[in-house]
């Protein structure tokens, strides 16, 4: 019996350092250190949670997201760092186009590292994505505010 717990406490002891749960887990961005959550909540969709005929139904189960990818953005010739993205999507692909173009849940989260005016911002973000993804450039510039300030964290 003496034998069987120490075993299971070795057991648990060797393992415990690997069992945190996955929201625990986190990812640095490597030249800032920040750390993101390597899943977070979606959330679900309005339309979704509606019944027929108006009555509001048990609201679906908001979908895990994983953590695509992070990047830092720096700007002039003295990379000067501006923001800090990261990107969750329902499920990771290595296929950027399908990751963009699909109707799923996504989560952009931008930390920004300096103060930032919105109009600069929605103009570095047309520029970036040009013609493509008009509508959705529209929508995500027209969410700035008008100033945002250093350590700031905005979430679309």
């Amino acid at each position: 019996m003496h034998r069987t717990f120490l075993a299971l406490l070795a057991l648990l002891l060797l393992t415990a350092p690997f069992a945190a749960p996955a929201a625990a887990q986190t990812a640095k961005e490597s030249e800032s250190g920040h750390r993101y959550p390597v899943t977070v909540q979606g959330t679900a969709k309005a339309d979704e949670a509606a019944q027929e005929g108006g009555e509001q139904a048990k609201k679906p189960a908001p979908p895990v997201l994983d953590l695509f990818g992070l990047a830092i953005r720096e700007k002039t010739i003295f990379n000067v760092n501006v923001y800090e993205a990261g990107l969750y999507v329902p499920e990771v692909s290595t296929d950027g186009a399908a990751i963009l173009a699909s109707e799923g849940t996504k989560r952009l989260v931008l930390r920004f590292v300096r103060d930032v005016d919105g109009e600069t911002m929605a103009e570095a973000i047309q520029d970036a994505f040009g013609d493509r993804q008009a509508a959705s450039v529209a929508r995500l510039t027209g969410m700035l505010p008008e100033e945002i300030a250093d350590g700031s964290t905005l979430t679309f």
